[in-house]
């Protein structure tokens, strides 16, 4: 009676092993309602029971389904085998502990689900086992503090929120990667808006800027010198715009500059200028004395672009975002870049590219200059003799979502910007300019008035059609050029051929300066504004 009992245990258990169904993730129908989700499969008919589905790579869920629902235990794991994540369902819905794994086996991220709800404390972990974030929930909506952490464990920033919105005090550690230091930014929140006093310190608790907000779009700025810390700049913003007065303010605590404004006009201005000119060399011609006057009625405004870390199939890169935030340190430590007038998109889709692009042709006028930086991956069709930026969200063989050098071309025409530079560090980006390159450097030209009031429209990129090293030399050499430089303006021409050199002398490629192809260029050119 004994044996029989194992033997049937045994059946049970062999056939129970077989009634598993092993399907390809295509071979399943996927259905939406509201936030019910249906599986079938290819007859239509709802799931039941124990299922491994599997993608065309091998990866593959182990899942239970009830009525074509989710019911039961999930694990995910890769084509290696390695879990990757592990959760509960209930009738369709995430119950019950919810856990990711890094491909050494460790935690990644640990919480829980009421409901299909994140609820309670969620926490991330690096693949050292570090904490990196915690975050807390109450049935889906963010409540209580939330942090994060660097790579070591140290505190990076401190949220709060209340029934999903902003509240209280929040606090971020900075990090500025061109000089290897850090800052200390500290925030007041009241119902999901900026309310209050708001500071920017360094390591050494002297102010950089601080705010005193009434909401997110009216507050008052001020600023200060980095040399001895007295005011530098203050201004007013009413509903996103300039209003009333901005002063600038020169080391002795001099009026440098003073202007009135009414909702976003400049109604009057009045400027007090230093010579800040050398002598000029033998035999050239001296610099007009209103040059000083002309370079500082522009706004210098950047879009930093950097994406690195893309599908599998187009292959993640390593430096793109650490770069972008170099340029960006030297642009607000050394030159006339403000913080608000620097847009940054990290791991940027198509769509967040081609949103921003359209809101500066609304936004950017006359009186600006704008600086355009891109790192990613690229593209060089030789068929449809094409150029294309690759978007984060690529696919590495359909061009439906990729970004085409005419299309940039395009934008940069319709901006109203005095004058526009683009710098390009991406595989094939020299593609931009669309006709052959001169080898010759540009000539040298002394900054006049008619560099200024010309438009221009010309690109900077780090090679011609062919790839690019991961690790930039070009991003190195052009920060590193940017933070050497004395001159209180220096033309970008004069900024690539220090590049172009040292780029040469280290690479095979060989970067490139040049007029974009029928952009509306009119033979100005972009000047950097260096900071007192």
């Amino acid at each position: 009676m004994k044996i029989n009992l194992i033997l049937l245990t045994l059946f049970l258990c062999v056939s129970s092993s077989f009634s598993q169904n092993l399907v390809l993730e295509t071979d399943i129908q996927i259905q939406h309602f509201g936030k019910d989700t249906f599986y079938k499969d290819k007859n239509g008919n709802p799931l039941n029971g124990h299922y491994k589905i599997a993608d065309s790579r091998g990866n593959y869920s182990d899942i239970i389904f009830k009525e074509g629902k989710k019911d039961g235990k999930s694990i995910d794991y890769d084509y290696r085998g390695r879990v990757i994540k592990t959760t509960t369902y209930k009738n369709g819905k995430n119950y019950g502990t919810y856990t990711t794994y890094h491909q050494n086996g460790k935690t990644q991220t640990i919480g829980v689900f009421v409901s299909g709800e994140q609820d309670g404390k969620w926490e991330t972990f690096n693949d050292k086992g570090v904490t990196i974030y915690i975050a807390h929930y109450k049935l889906g909506k963010k409540t209580g503090k939330w942090e994060s952490f660097d790579k070591e464990g140290k505190p990076t920033r401190v949220e709060y929120y209340l029934n999903d919105q902003k509240t209280g005090k929040w606090w971020a550690r900075k990090y500025y990667p061109t000089y290897h230091t850090y800052s200390y930014v500290t925030e007041n929140y009241k119902n999901n808006q900026l309310f209050g006093h708001a500071e920017e310190k360094k390591e050494d608790g002297t102010l950089k800027w601080e705010r005193e907000y009434k909401d997110n779009y009216t507050y008052t700025h001020k600023e200060y010198h980095t040399s001895n810390g007295k005011l530098a700049i203050i201004y007013h913003i009413k509903n996103s715009k300039t209003d009333k007065e901005r002063i600038s303010y020169n080391l002795d605590g001099s009026i440098k500059k003073q202007e009135l404004f009414k909702d976003g006009d400049l109604l009057k201005s009045t400027e007090q200028y230093a010579n800040v000119q050398k002598e000029p060399k033998r035999g050239a011609k001296p610099k007009s004395t209103s040059v000083g006057k002309k370079v500082s009625k522009f706004n210098y405004k950047a879009l930093l672009i950097s994406n690195e870390n893309y599908n599998d199939d187009v292959g993640k890169l390593n430096s793109p975002i650490s770069d972008a935030q170099k340029l960006k340190g030297v642009l607000l430590d050394s030159y006339n870049f403000k913080e608000e007038n620097i847009v940054h998109l990290k791991d940027a889709t198509r769509s967040d590219i081609i949103n921003t692009l359209d809101s500066l042709t609304t936004t950017i006028t006359a009186q600006d200059n704008l600086l355009i930086f891109y790192a990613g991956h690229g593209f060089f069709d030789k068929n449809l003799n094409k150029g294309y930026w690759l978007p984060v969200d690529a696919n590495a063989t359909k061009k439906n979502n990729w970004i085409s050098n005419g299309d940039v071309r395009d934008y940069i025409t319709a901006f109203k910007s005095q004058h526009t530079l683009l710098i390009s560090d991406a595989c094939f980006s020299g593609s931009i300019f669309e006709y052959k390159q001169r080898s010759l450097k540009p000539k040298e030209e002394i900054i006049t008035e008619k560099l200024l009031s010309k438009k221009s429209r010309k690109a900077m990129t780090s090679g011609l059609n062919k790839t690019v090293p991961d690790k930039s030399i070009f991003v190195k050499y052009l920060v590193k050029n940017l933070e050497e430089n004395s001159k209180p303006y220096l033309r970008a021409g004069e900024l690539y051929n220090d590049i172009r050199e040292a780029v040469m002398a280290n690479t095979d490629n060989n970067p490139q300066f040049e007029v974009i192809k029928n952009s509306n260029h009119e033979g100005g050119e972009f000047i950097f504004l260096k900071n007192n």
